[in-house]
């Protein structure tokens, strides 16, 4: 295959499907609440892809370039929720539901449990990630964001605030909350079962 042959594969639109559909799809569905909402997400990457493939300049491979359009797309997902949220009311959980993980005093109702294997052997473990994935989908959508922009993006908390239209400060309660919450989730759907 000559050069030329090898560019124009590569905005060949219609392979686009065949050979990134999977990936973008599993990327999105990892950090969206529902499967139908990431179908809707990798479409309309390949949307944008399309309108925006005579832009692409062959920097980084197609892949590369698709899951950043859709990392964009599910950014923009994010921060529509929150102001949808913002607009109807919608608060987050209860104050008496988060200080049930702690006495009077301040301190942990329950022990603390030790996890029983290595941290980096645990973010290999294919059970343990699903596990995770479960618990994140059980969180609230404002910390289920939060939580996914800056723990699993690794956005930095200036980036999170401007896109989730909140403070540090709320931030920070919402990602103390997150942690809380998964936490109580892994160990009992996870650490527990060994």
């Amino acid at each position: 295959m000559t050069d030329s042959a090898k560019e124009n594969s590569k905005l060949d639109a219609a392979q686009w499907l065949a050979d990134h559909g999977d990936v973008l799809f599993r990327y999105a569905v990892r950090r969206v609440v529902s499967r139908e909402v990431a179908e809707d997400l990798v479409q309309d990457t390949f949307v944008a892809a399309i309108r925006g493939k005579d832009r692409f300049e062959g920097r980084a491979s197609v892949q590369t370039w698709l899951v950043g359009i859709l990392r964009r797309k599910i950014i923009d997902y994010i921060r529509r929720q929150s102001v949808e949220r913002k607009a109807k009311g919608i608060r987050e959980e209860s104050e008496s539901e988060l200080r049930s993980f702690f006495s009077s005093k301040g301190h942990w109702r329950k022990s603390v449990k030790s996890w029983p294997i290595d941290p980096q052997k645990s973010l290999e473990d294919a059970e343990m990630l699903q596990i995770l994935r479960e618990c994140c989908r059980k969180l609230s959508p404002p910390m289920s964001h939060a939580f996914q922009l800056r723990e699993m993006d690794q956005l930095s908390t200036e980036e999170v605030c401007k896109l989730l239209g909140i403070s540090s400060s709320n931030l920070g309660v919402r990602l103390h909350r997150a942690r809380l919450l998964l936490r109580e989730c892994m160990e009992k759907n996870w650490i527990e079962q060994d």
